[in-house]
């Protein structure tokens, strides 16, 4: 009798009595709670870039008087220099990394884990689905 699947794709297998995954092979009856998250790690990398920028720039303002009238062009090489940097942490702010956590008795597991730029809808859909099937094989191997 072949043991009933409540999860399969081409990564992930989970039964009753145990979840698969390449390299990873856990026992359902040793997992104690599932959980999902998500975040932005490096929101705030773009200002704590630009402060230096926006300091300089304030002290080029402020010592204007000294130095005679600050013209464009005392801007155009900051700005030829720390743009594409800019630009590249802007950018880098919006990496979202969602995580499928597993606590199990030997300790906590990151079952599955995406890095991605776009929206997370579709990935949480799919690790809520997944934990949703792992708390129901749980559940079937408590009642064994």
């Amino acid at each position: 009798m072949q043991e009933r699947k409540y999860y399969e794709d081409h990564e992930l297998l989970i039964t009753a009595s145990e979840i698969r995954r390449k390299h990873l092979t856990l026992r359902t009856d040793s997992v104690t709670s599932v959980s999902i998250a998500s975040a932005r790690p490096m929101k705030w990398l773009p200002l704590i870039c630009l402060l230096p920028i926006l300091a300089f720039a304030f002290l080029l303002f402020q010592f204007s008087e000294i130095l005679g009238r600050v013209r464009l062009s005392l801007f155009t090489p900051l700005l030829i220099t720390f743009a594409p940097m800019v630009l590249l942490f802007v950018v880098i702010s919006f990496v979202r990394v969602s995580r499928l956590y597993l606590q199990t008795a030997g300790g906590p597991v990151v079952l599955a884990f995406k890095i991605q730029l776009t929206d997370s809808a579709a990935t949480l859909a799919r690790f809520q689905t997944i934990k949703e099937a792992i708390e129901q094989a749980v559940r079937a191997a408590k009642r064994i």
